[in-house]
């Protein structure tokens, strides 16, 4: 079978469709849960570390993803799945790098950053968000992988169980 037929991207059309669907569903019901559980000040907290992952996405993408999405594909089409996988690696560990690389210099300025922000306190809080940061990324790498080889099943399947994307918080009263 083809990697690129008609019967694949429709199965990988209809299995997006449904789980973004859940993905949303999923979202909508865990704000309640969201926003009770924490006070008003923590949850103001979270969403100022929050901001900082568009900062990383901006600042740290070098065009990485989008060399992913034009490229990977094209490998695959052709047969080239060593193209393909020697791609993959090096995206991955570019990002990695630029990730590592601009939360460091955020962690090395965070005694002069944090307090403008009221976040001085909240240190070993933002090194654990950096983690996740550096996760979030990292997986966002292989999704994109796995959709380029008409994987929608899984690399969709996989948004639909992530937290609330960032752009989807409520911001702090």
């Amino acid at each position: 079978m083809k990697l690129y037929s008609r019967d694949r991207a429709r199965r990988s059309l209809f299995d997006t469709i449904g789980f973004r669907a859940l993905s949303q569903i999923a979202t909508v019901l865990s704000y309640p849960v969201l926003v009770r559980g924490l006070s008003e000040h923590d949850f103001g907290i979270l969403n100022l570390m929050y901001s900082v992952i568009p900062l990383v996405l901006t600042l740290g993408s070098l065009g990485l993803d989008n060399t992913l999405k034009r490229f990977q594909p094209e490998f695959l089409l052709r047969g080239d799945r060593g193209s393909s996988a020697w791609l993959v690696r090096k995206v991955r560990l570019a990002r990695l790098g630029s990730n590592l690389l601009l939360l460091a210099l955020i962690l090395a300025t965070w005694q002069w950053i944090a307090p403008r922000f009221g976040l001085a306190d909240y240190r070993p809080d933002f090194l654990v968000f950096c983690l996740v940061i550096v996760l979030y990324f990292q997986v966002t790498i292989l999704q994109l992988s796995i959709a380029s080889q008409m994987l929608h099943k899984y690399s969709v399947g996989s948004v639909a169980l992530d937290v609330p994307e960032p752009a989807r918080l409520p911001q702090a009263a």
